[in-house]
């Protein structure tokens, strides 16, 4: 896939008509190495993931303002994300009577901080949930208030082969928002190859 990248007379960069930077993938995880020194790998995930949470909202409602709806929207984000160079997206499932998510991320850039020993993947546990928040607010099926969270049930920077994503509603308090991994999702090697990927 080829990405078109312009830039205008003060130096700005576009992706299409989108402001971007250019920034490495070992200076994100430098980025997220630093918060963690700073405020802790549990004020960092909380930082990561709540920025994340107003993004993936943002930018699904951007998309929702453009005529797409539900599952589209989902799948227009997992695309972008790849675009924009965070990853392969598989999306396992999408269920929007729930409402729940599971997406696999394959070579993601927790690659670059493999020898973390626990999931890294914040950032993007808070843009799924933000997206499936939407997701689930704008849709006619979901009545009442539902507060999505996102947990990292694999992860590469653990020493998983990729990274797994699971948002859904919270079961307790909106705090759970900042957790992330525990044990281990059961294997579902069927799941895994009936992945929708998005390149």
């Amino acid at each position: 896939m080829k990405v078109e990248i312009s830039s205008d007379k003060f130096g700005r960069l576009f992706l299409g008509e989108t402001p971007i930077l250019i920034i490495t993938r070992g200076f994100m995880a430098l980025l997220q190495q630093t918060a963690e020194k700073f405020f802790g790998a549990r004020g960092a995930a909380l930082f990561l993931y709540n920025a994340g949470f107003k993004g993936g909202y943002n930018l699904a409602k951007s998309l929702g303002s453009r005529g797409l709806k539900g599952p589209a929207i989902m799948e227009a984000c997992l695309h972008t994300g790849f675009v924009r160079g965070w990853g392969v997206f598989g999306l396992v499932e999408l269920n929007m009577d729930k409402p729940r998510v599971d997406v696999i991320i394959r070579h993601s850039p927790a690659e670059e901080l493999r020898d973390a020993g626990r999931p890294a993947c914040h950032l993007w546990r808070g843009i799924i949930a933000g997206v499936l928040q939407y997701v689930a607010e704008s849709s006619r099926k979901r009545r009442g208030n539902v507060k999505i969270v996102g947990r990292e049930v694999r992860c590469i920077a653990r020493g998983d082969p990729y990274c797994e994503i699971i948002a859904e509603p919270a079961e307790g308090p909106s705090v759970v928002a900042v957790e992330s991994g525990g044990a281990c999702a059961p294997a579902r090697s069927a799941a895994r190859t009936s992945s929708r990927w998005f390149l």
